[in-house]
Parts: C-alpha cells; structure tokens; sequence
C-alpha cells in the first residue's frame, strides 16, 4: 500500500513538471515569434525608409507650392476684370484641382501604377456622379451662371416666386437678401430652369401706375395735374416724356395711364412722391378717387293675392 502512494507521488510529480516545461515552452516560443515580429518590422522600416522620406519631402514640398500656387492665382483673380462674384467660384475649383495633382504625385511615388490610379477614380467617378447628380447638375448652373451673368452681387431678382438681393453666387447655390433681411438660398440648378426676373440689369425702369377717378371729374385736369406732379419731382426723366392719357372706363372709375422713366434706383421713391402728391392734389382740387361700389335695385315682387277661381259652368 505503501508503493501504491508512493508510485501515485511520482506520478503527480512528472505530471507537473510537464505541465512546467509545456509553460516554460510556450513562454520562449512567445518570445521567439515577437522578436521576430520586430526583427522583420525594423528590418521592413529599413528597407521603406527611402521611400517613406521620399513621399513627405514630396509631400511638404507639394503642399507648399501648392499654397504659394493658389495664394497668386487668388492675387490674379482679384486683379482681373472678371466679375466678383465668379471669383470664389473659379478659386474653389482650382483648389480642388491642385489638391488632386498633389495625390495623384504622392502615389505615384509611393509605387502606386498610374494604371490602377485611373480605373480606381474611373469607379470613384461614375459612382459619384451617380450619387450626387443633383449637385452635378448645381455645380454645371453655377459655370452657367457666371458664364452668362444673367445676375451678378447686387442685383435685386425675383426667381421662381422669391425675390431679393444677390449677396453671393457659390457653387451650388445663390443666397438672397429680403428686405426683411431674410436669407433665402436657392439651387443654382433650380435658377437655371427658371425666368430670371432682373430689376437690376438695366440703369432705368419704367414706373407704371393706374390712377382712377370719377366718371362725373374733369379728366383733362386731372391730367395736367398728375403731369405737372411728376415733371416737378426731380427724380424723374424728362425725356422720353411721360405718358400721361386715360387708359380704360373701370366699372365705377376712368383709368389714366402714367408712364414716366425713372433711375433704377429711384424708382420706388419716385412711386411713393406720386401717390402721395396726387391725393393731395386731387383733393385740394376736388377730384374724387372712387373707390368699388355696387349698385344694388330692389324690384317689388308682384302681389301675393291669389286670383279668385272661375266658377263652374
């Protein structure tokens, strides 16, 4: 019994020091296989170091012409006679270019074949394409717009029911200021398909306005006083001569007909003088402004008496 313990003693003993040396095995072979790992990493390095200098000198190099490439194109830009609002337009594309380039160089000398650089952005292309349609189609507006600047910074618009100022023209939109200093953005796309409204463009407009009065007033001297009204305001253009001539019999009122030129720029002011001036004039001279009426006529119906009935022969 006692050789019975003594040889299971002996057993435990061999069996854990197998268990120790399978550990201690495991330990080297661990060391073994991360020395090895930095070995082939440092000798890696090594071996790409050329390489690795090479492409960051390409790199801060590239970067750096590129920067001193865009800082003069910007100086040219603002020393052209190009219009101001296609000059962010133009900048912005020509970044975008340059940056291009400077990938384009950089994996090239990383070893990267040119082959395999362009069918990688073929597939890039016509999958962004696909994606950003839309703003493709923002983007070919905007060239359309500064090409054919049917508005430029500053110019007062209406397009596609919304009006205002023109305070910038960007890649793929235009942005608006209301006279309630609202800012509106509208796709360069979507100004493209609509009627351009410029009050702008040209550097005189025409005031048109509608002037009523009664049917029962002196038309000839309502004339003169609305032509002399507006021939003594300074804001007007005395040549072309206003036209001044009754335009149409309203319902309750004779419609006369004021064209006068005026500066652009004055147009809503010289509105507001003459509005105001002919009310006054008007009702100093005792020329009536008919407002809409309707003449309403009550016809009595006939009596409710109900005629006797014939009596029966």
């Amino acid at each position: 019994m006692e050789s019975s313990a003594l040889n299971s003693t002996v057993s435990d003993t061999t069996s854990q020091l197998d268990t120790s040396q399978e550990v201690v095995e495991a330990v080297q072979q661990l060391g073994e296989d991360t020395q090895n790992f930095f070995t082939d990493a440092w000798n890696y390095f090594q071996s790409a170091l050329p390489i690795i200098v090479k492409v960051l000198l390409v790199a801060i190099i590239g970067l750096l012409l590129a920067k001193v490439f865009l800082r003069l194109c910007r100086k040219w830009l603002q020393r052209s006679k190009m219009d101001k609002s296609a000059h962010h337009f133009f900048y912005s594309v020509l970044r975008g270019v340059v940056y291009v380039v400077l990938v384009l160089v950089i994996l090239q000398t990383m070893g990267v074949e040119m082959s395999s650089i362009v069918a990688l952005f073929s597939v890039c292309g016509v999958a962004l394409s696909l994606a950003v349609q839309d703003s493709l189609s923002n983007v070919c507006g905007g060239v359309l717009l500064l090409v054919s600047k049917p508005l430029e910074l500053g110019d007062y618009v209406l397009i596609n029911g919304v009006e205002g100022e023109v305070v910038k023209i960007s890649l793929l939109n235009i942005k608006l200021h209301t006279v309630d200093n609202k800012a509106i953005y509208i796709p360069n796309g979507v100004v493209t398909q609509n009627t351009i409204i410029n009050y702008s463009k040209e550097t005189t407009r025409q005031l048109d306005l509608d002037i009523p009065i009664g049917y029962e007033d002196d038309f000839h001297k309502a004339e003169d006083l609305i032509r002399q009204i507006v021939l003594s305001n300074p804001k007007t253009i005395p040549d072309p001569p206003p036209l001044i001539r009754i335009m149409n019999y309203g319902d309750s009122a004779i419609l006369i007909k004021l064209r006068v030129w005026v500066s652009k720029d004055d147009l809503w002011e010289l509105r507001y003088d003459v509005l105001e001036q002919v009310k006054d004039a008007f009702d100093r001279e005792g020329i009536s402004i008919p407002y809409q009426q309707v003449d309403v006529r009550l016809v009595h119906p006939a009596s409710d008496k109900v005629p006797p009935e014939k009596p029966e022969l």
